[in-house]
């Protein structure tokens, strides 16, 4: 029952979508300068009511294979942080209670997750994310349902990339960069539209391989405010917001750096959300050859300060409350991370989660490993460390984990 509604819908969808959508199909390719396509067209929420078999479907358009993540509200009693989103827990890929199934024809992809006796209470809140797996790329997509729904099917509006920076800008001293990004917001939605620059960078601590982040706002722009423009030393930037005439606002927003030097290197993130849509994309300026080995952060995700501690760090775990710590990767290219305890590799068991992302907190795009305890016990205690490696090199971080 359950395909034959997947398979009529994404039927209808492409029926629908071969004149609208045609214009947008492109081959896939592995060109660093392509961007990707990611169109949320149409969601169906079906059988949502206490102990039911619910079930959320997700129809998009994308040109590139995307990874997906899903997250679910919570009681306050067990938040979890979530990069952006600290009332929201992960679900976890072996959860008996969640089955996630997928299906596409051409560039029209279905995403359907069913809920085993549902449980939640209402309004239930999930958030989908899309990581491109050839592009350091993510669409956040969230869907609430306010009430029990015997079916719905909804049509949605996303926003669309229309240009953004090559994934890795090398330049000379002294030469001019140029960073622009443009996004179409498919229909109005009020003040919550915006479009923002990040700027993400790293300082070195005591000679040694450990950074840590810090992540400024270049400027944004949204419909109701004026054109941005302002100019700052050697930086000059604009923005604006069109209304086209198919009823979307272009947002375009550009960075120009005359005499680039090192100061200027890091990651620059440009930001695109809305009230239920967030979209980001990331690009590395560096001075000199295109790499860099990389730099690792460790962030407690109660907020614990590490940054005045000696390594190894110390951390406390309390026992039965979940909890997590993160760890930040920042080097082009994106690193190849992991955990390890005594040696040994991590992986997910029933009280241990890992989870990979981009770190979007105040606008970094920057890759991190979460690894989360559901409940902490004496076993857990221990040294572990957090490592990361590229093409360029590795860095790690250890750090003592005490359960009291």
């Amino acid at each position: 029952m359950r395909l034959s509604i997947i398979m009529r819908l994404v039927y209808v969808l492409v029926l629908n979508c071969l004149v609208v959508c045609s214009a947008f199909i492109v081959d896939i390719n592995e060109d660093e300068n392509h961007i990707p396509l990611f169109r949320p067209l149409r969601r169906l929420v079906s059988n949502f009511g206490p102990g039911r078999r619910a079930q959320l479907t997700l129809v998009f358009q994308s040109d590139v294979d995307f990874d997906t993540r899903w997250f679910k509200s919570c009681d306050p009693g067990v938040r979890l942080p979530m990069a952006e989103n600290p009332d929201m827990l992960p679900i976890k890929a072996n959860d008996p209670n969640y089955k996630i199934s997928s299906m596409h024809s051409g560039s029209v992809h279905a995403l359907t997750m069913d809920i085993v006796g549902l449980q939640e209470k209402f309004p239930i809140k999930y958030v989908t994310i899309f990581s491109a797996r050839n592009r350091p790329m993510q669409y956040h997509l969230t869907s609430i349902i306010p009430g029990p729904t015997e079916r719905h099917l909804e049509k949605l509006d996303g926003i669309v990339w229309e240009n953004v920076p090559r994934r890795s800008i090398v330049f000379e001293q002294s030469e001019t960069v140029i960073i622009s990004c443009v996004a179409d917001f498919e229909s109005y939605s009020g003040y919550t539209d915006e479009m923002h620059l990040f700027s993400t960078q790293f300082t070195r601590i005591r000679k040694n391989r450990y950074g840590f982040i810090k992540t400024r706002s270049c400027g944004h722009v949204h419909p109701a405010g004026d054109p941005f423009w302002e100019e700052a030393k050697n930086l000059w930037l604009t923005g604006s917001v069109l209304e086209l005439d198919n009823g979307a606002n272009r947002f375009n927003f550009t960075i120009k750096i005359s005499n680039a030097s090192r100061e200027n290197q890091g990651i620059f993130t440009c930001a695109a959300e809305r009230e239920h849509d967030k979209t980001f994309v990331n690009s590395w300026v560096k001075q000199g050859r295109p790499g860099s080995k990389p730099l690792v952060e460790l962030v407690p995700c109660d907020g614990t300060n590490l940054k005045d501690e000696t390594v190894p760090y110390q951390i406390k775990l309390k026992k039965r409350k979940p909890t997590c710590i993160r760890c930040r990767s920042f080097g082009y290219p994106d690193a190849r991370m992991n955990f390890k305890k005594a040696g040994t590799i991590l992986n997910r068991t029933p009280n241990i989660h890992l989870d990979f992302h981009h770190y979007l907190k105040e606008g970094g795009g920057v890759p991190e490993l979460t690894l989360t305890f559901w409940n902490p016990n004496g076993r857990d205690a221990g040294i572990y460390t957090c490592e990361a490696e590229n093409e360029m090199g590795s860095a790690s971080v250890a750090f003592n984990i005490r359960v009291v």
